[in-house]
């Protein structure tokens, strides 16, 4: 049959390991006198001794003052993010007014962080609006020009009005002097 395993408290392990340490006794003689098996006498003995080193190391009250930055750190963490939302809140809701934000002169945040930041996609940031050539742009205004001067035209006019003016400008913009 298998037998549980024993538990030893922390100061009888901490015993045990010390006269395991000071080697005044083998370990088969103080796993007889304290009735622990010798396999943990020699665990016990080897934390001990790679434990040890950390005792010292700690300054008084280091583990009390770690605590304490931690706890610290980890409210101001919550105050900045909770900084940030304000202030996402706060900007303004058009992307041009946003892409005026970001400063590509900053050294410490890269246009990337900026964007991020701003809540502003980079692909936004770096967007160019196509331009208008100048032949739409004239079209456009010759179909403005003729809906001013005849509004009521509905579509079959004004389609009709559109194929004849393109077919105007496309003999006006053909040189005829030689026929």
């Amino acid at each position: 049959m298998s037998q549980r395993r024993k538990r030893h408290e922390a100061s009888t392990q901490s015993r045990v390991a010390l006269e395991a340490f000071k080697e005044r006794e083998t370990v088969a003689q103080l796993s007889k006198r304290f009735g622990v098996h010798p396999t943990p006498v020699n665990q016990w003995t080897r934390k001990l001794l790679e434990d040890a080193a950390e005792l010292f190391e700690r300054e008084n009250g280091s583990k009390r003052a770690e605590a304490f930055e931690t706890t610290e750190l980890y409210e101001q963490i919550g105050r900045l993010q909770m900084e940030l939302d304000w202030l996402k809140k706060k900007l303004p809701s058009s992307a041009s007014k946003r892409r005026g934000l970001i400063d590509e002169e900053e050294s410490r945040l890269s246009v990337a962080q900026q964007c991020e930041l701003l809540g502003l996609a980079r692909s936004t940031y770096y967007y160019e609006p196509a331009r208008e050539s100048p032949e739409n742009m004239g079209l456009m205004r010759q179909i403005d020009e003729q809906y001013l001067t005849t509004p009521f035209y509905r579509i079959r006019w004004r389609s009709r009005w559109m194929a004849a003016a393109a077919r105007w400008t496309t003999f006006s913009s053909n040189d005829f002097g030689a026929v």
